[in-house]
């Protein structure tokens, strides 16, 4: 939940019919990377937006505005989403787009796991590795 002033915002976990089914479009988009970057990194970016509104979250902007407010978690949440936005930009090289990817996929696995104790960490450095950090 995120507090701003009297304010709140209730994130639900998926169900998990719901985690299954994102979870397959997501192990499709990530396979399509390797024939088409841009477009899987687009893809990916869309399935976030989606996975994050079913979730109850506000649109990205609205984040932005209360980045402020939020818990650390889901500060570095939004901060994964515009790394990989900016990364993934116009004219984005290769490795720039793998390394968006990376970010996305960092979020999307947050986001999937959403009531359990474990998150995937946020890398500091995009180049470093993504892995999942015990409570």
């Amino acid at each position: 939940m995120f507090f701003k002033g009297s304010r709140t915002l209730d994130i639900r976990p998926l169900s998990d019919e719901q985690r299954s089914l994102f979870a397959d479009r997501w192990q499709r988009t990530q396979l399509s990377f390797l024939d088409a970057p841009a477009v899987a990194v687009a893809t990916a970016d869309e399935l976030v937006l989606l996975v994050m509104h079913d979730c109850g979250y506000p649109s990205p902007a609205e984040l932005a505005a209360r980045a402020r407010d939020l818990p650390v978690d889901q500060a570095r949440q939004l901060s994964n989403l515009y790394a990989a936005r900016q990364l993934s930009a116009d004219h984005a090289s290769t490795d720039d787009l793998r390394l968006a990817m990376i970010r996305y996929r960092a979020l999307f696995a947050d986001l999937l796991r959403a009531d359990s104790a474990e998150l995937v960490a946020y890398p500091d450095e995009p180049e470093q590795r993504v892995r999942v950090i015990p409570s």
